[in-house]
């Protein structure tokens, strides 16, 4: 994301549940590469969030609190 000069990002994926269904092992990679990402743009200093909605809080995913 690197082309586009921002203060910060946001990734909204909506509506997980077909993928999580049909494909749990890549969407578990899916999540891991998500987490690096985060980490690594937190490292240069950019703030940087995955927002993942779906019926339920897939493994290993915290749900956002109120």
């Amino acid at each position: 994301m690197e082309w586009v000069d921002a203060p910060g990002y946001l990734i909204y994926y909506d509506n997980i549940d077909g993928l999580l269904a049909a494909h749990p092992d890549q969407f578990a990679t899916f999540v891991e590469i998500c987490r690096d990402a985060v980490v690594s743009w937190k490292e240069d200093g950019t703030p940087m969030v995955v927002l993942l909605s779906g019926a339920k809080a897939p493994k290993g995913v915290a749900k956002l609190k109120e």
